[in-house]
């Protein structure tokens, strides 16, 4: 059984005992990395050969898998568009983007909502190669803000699987739009999906706990609820990586991997 210690694959080649972190090794006996932690400058307060952050009861070290939540402040007239990137460079990006309500059927209204349009999806080999397009894609242009938060792979199929079924099922702009796909993904791997709390400073009720219909608005409480798991957009070891964006944009024009609107 090659996988032990925090679920790490140990090579026993040459008789050296090391844990595989993804980005670099550790030794079986000794807490501290060999190499520096590539992302060492964010982080001036903690040793660049620490395991965990020299807590390893309370922190865990996923091997450098992540997801990125994206936001077009300017889309849908300001109210904001939201969709998703999962992927890594090794094995490539994925984008996905609820694309509204599908008008066709007779049923479909405004008010109720209807049958989702068909996700927008497409495909990336390296982060650098989202980047380019951004720089050519108008849609994808947009989504200005973004906020990244560390994965495991298993977690990255599972929001994959849950933001897509979400993103081809029943569309209504209040109750099930982008956002709510981005969120039910975050969900499903455990991160707060942005809720937001009402009245909690009247002590004679009990606060309300919701979903801002606004996309713009539930990227912020995405971001400020999860602060304890954001990393660092973009690092030196995307190679080893794993992202999962979720972006908020305008519109109807989710871009990019995993988008949802």
């Amino acid at each position: 059984q090659p996988y032990k210690y925090s679920d790490k694959e140990l090579d026993n080649d040459r008789g050296l005992n090391l844990y595989d972190h993804g980005a670099r090794y550790r030794f079986v006996d000794v807490p501290p990395f060999l190499t520096m932690d590539p992302l060492a400058e964010k982080y001036y307060s903690i040793s660049p050969y620490a395991y965990c952050a020299n807590n390893p009861l309370r922190n865990i070290d996923f091997d450098g898998r992540d997801v990125i939540v994206l936001n077009n402040p300017k889309g849908a007239g300001g109210y904001g568009h939201s969709a998703t990137l999962i992927g890594n460079d090794k094995e490539g990006w994925i984008f996905i983007s609820k694309e509204g309500r599908n008008k066709s059927p007779w049923y479909s209204n405004e008010y109720t909502g209807g049958p989702a349009s068909k996700p927008k999806i497409r495909q990336y080999d390296t982060l650098k190669d989202y980047r380019k397009a951004q720089t050519e894609d108008n849609d994808l242009a947009g989504y200005t803000q973004e906020v990244r938060f560390s994965t495991t792979s298993e977690q990255d199929k599972k929001a994959r699987k849950t933001i897509e079924k979400s993103a081809s099922s029943w569309y209504n702009a209040l109750f099930n739009n982008c956002a709510d796909a981005v969120s039910a993904g975050l969900q499903a791997i455990g991160l707060d999906p942005g809720y937001t709390v009402l009245g909690a400073e009247n002590p004679h009720a009990d606060p309300i706990i919701t979903l801002s219909p606004e996309p713009t608005v539930r990227f912020k409480q995405i971001k400020d609820n999860n602060k304890d798991h954001i990393v660092p957009i973009d690092t030196p070891q995307d190679n080893n990586k794993s992202i999962f964006d979720i972006i908020p944009f305008g519109s109807q024009n989710p871009n990019i991997k995993i988008y949802v609107e």
